[in-house]
Formats: structure tokens, C-alpha cells, sequence
């Protein structure tokens, strides 16, 4: 216990020095979680936990698509469900219990979610909400929560770094792993199926309960040369993904303005992003609205 104390608090150092300077008046920052939803949810909690992979995959590869993504963190995680006790089956291997203080017939189900702290990009110098985060895994039909963190500004790194601590805390959890090898054995042999005929029954493969996943040329370097060393040398256990499809990237992605610190500017920020939302723009001091058919202002 002392040690695993040690470690996190290793870990939570590395964190402090060299995450948070990466996104420091860069990136708006959102923590959040999602689960399965209700419509999502038949026969035992097993069954969900075996699909736990293929949904962080889902998830992950629809957060990658964000515009303005820099990086983010996720793991694998549970939340508590309030159910009906008549739509449980019996056997629950221990993972439902009766909740005190709730109303009779009422049990806690520990459903199997992921848990991120993402890094956004701000296009225009405004923080970006969560609507993006909501937007981007309506498609997967999981219920998500969402919360936009404060600036990461000098002396209040505490609101920030917390919530990163919560989702990598259990980064070498033991019963989660269990959980996760189970589900990517899942995957791979439902995968196996599909792709042939006669499945190999000596393959076998696993990945950790915690994944950084890169998204943004910008912050690839300094993540790969600086941070990603140090938080190993601290004992954290994850997966990286995306570093060197990330630096090899093409792709003309706008580099994200510095958070304005002015109410002024932020304000006017926002009123230029509605204005060209609706189709007006300014030209010599006049308010011109475009007309589609002609693609041109008037």
C-alpha cells in the first residue's frame, strides 16, 4: 500500500512537470466519462465488460476526429447504476450489491465505463465546451459526462491535475487488467471468427487499462522527447498511440491560438465565430451578409 502511495505520488509529480506545461494557456481542458447506456445493457455485467475494448476503440478513434485535438488520456473504468432489482439476473459474481438508503427493490450495479482528460485546441482563443466531446461519440450511442476544467495557470494546478490523476490512478490495478485481457481476448477471437474460417487458437494479445493517444503534430515532439519518458521512469503503465502518424501528418491542421485571458477579446472572439456561423462578415466597417447563390457578400 505504502508503495503503490509512492508510486502515485511519483506519477503525480511527472504529471505536474511536464504535462501540464504542454497545455498551459494552449488547451482548453475537459475531463469526463462514458459508459454504456440503459438500451445498451442486456443479460450479465460480464457481457459488457468483454466489450469494454472495442468501445474504448469506438470512442477513442470518434475523439481523435474532434477538430482542435491535441491529445488525451483514457482508461478503463466503472460507474455506479442505479437498477431494479427484478431486471438482474441472479448470478452477478459480487459486482451488484444492495445499496443503503435506497428504496426497496433498488440495487448498485458497477457498470464498466472510460474515463478521459482531454487536451482541445482553441481555434479562436475562446475554451472550448464539451459539446464537441458530446457531438463527437453521439454515434456510439454511449452515455457520456463531460466537464470543462479551469485554465491550467501557475499555483492553481490542483483543479487540473486531479481529475488526470483519476483517470490514471489505476494504471497498474490488477482486477482491472484482469478485465481488460478478458475483453481483448474477446475482441480477438470475435475478430478471428469473422476473418477465418478455422480460428488460431495460440493467438493471443492484451493492452493496458490506460492509453495516451495523440492527435496534434504540434504536441508530438515535446510528448514523445520530455513528458512520455519521465511519466515511465515514474512507474506509470500505458499505451501510446498516435505519436508518429501524428509528426508525419500532412495534413494542414491550424495551430491553435494562446487562451485569452481579456473578457474583451474572448467576447469579440465569440461574437466573430457566430457571425461567420450565420454567414455575415465585416468589410470597411460594414456588416455584410453572404448570398449563397452568388457565394459572394453583399
Amino acid at each position: 500500500m505504502i508503495l503503490n502511495l509512492f508510486y502515485l505520488q511519483k506519477i503525480r509529480s511527472a504529471l505536474v512537470s511536464k504535462i501540464l506545461p504542454i497545455v498551459q494557456e494552449k488547451c482548453s481542458l475537459i475531463s469526463g466519462k462514458v459508459t454504456f447506456s440503459a438500451s445498451q445493457v442486456t443479460g450479465k455485467p460480464d457481457d459488457l465488460w468483454s466489450q469494454i475494448c472495442a468501445k474504448r476503440d469506438e470512442c477513442d478513434n470518434a475523439m481523435m476526429k474532434i477538430k482542435g485535438m491535441a491529445f488525451f488520456f483514457s482508461s478503463v473504468s466503472v460507474v455506479e447504476k442505479k437498477v431494479n432489482e427484478n431486471d438482474l439476473d441472479d448470478d452477478k459474481d459480487g459486482e451488484v450489491e444492495i445499496k443503503e438508503g435506497n428504496s426497496q427493490g433498488k440495487k448498485k450495479m458497477f457498470w464498466p465505463a472510460i474515463s478521459y482528460w482531454i487536451a482541445l485546441q482553441s481555434l479562436d482563443g475562446v475554451r472550448v465546451s464539451t459539446v464537441p466531446v458530446h457531438s463527437a461519440l453521439l454515434e456510439t450511442e454511449m452515455e457520456v459526462t463531460a466537464k470543462s476544467l479551469q485554465d491550467c495557470t501557475r499555483g492553481k494546478e490542483e483543479n487540473v491535475v486531479t481529475p488526470l490523476c483519476t483517470t490514471v490512478k489505476d494504471h497498474n490495478n490488477s482486477f482491472w487488467q484482469r478485465k481488460v485481457d478478458l475483453s481483448f481476448q474477446h475482441c480477438l477471437e470475435k475478430l478471428q471468427s469473422q476473418i477465418l474460417e478455422e480460428p488460431i487458437p495460440s493467438i493471443y494479445g492484451s493492452e493496458r487499462v490506460v492509453r495516451l493517444q495523440v492527435a496534434s503534430p504540434i504536441f508530438a515532439s515535446e510528448l514523445q522527447n520530455r513528458a512520455i519518458p519521465t511519466l515511465i521512469r515514474a512507474g506509470l503503465v500505458l499505451d501510446i498511440f498516435g505519436i508518429e502518424s501524428a509528426k508525419e501528418s500532412k495534413s494542414q491542421q491550424p495551430i491553435g491560438k494562446a487562451l485569452s485571458k481579456s473578457p474583451v477579446v474572448v467576447a469579440l472572439n465569440k461574437v466573430a465565430r457566430a457571425m461567420s456561423k450565420l454567414g455575415y462578415a465585416l468589410h470597411k466597417g460594414e456588416v455584410l451578409k453572404k448570398k449563397r447563390s452568388f457565394n459572394v457578400y453583399i
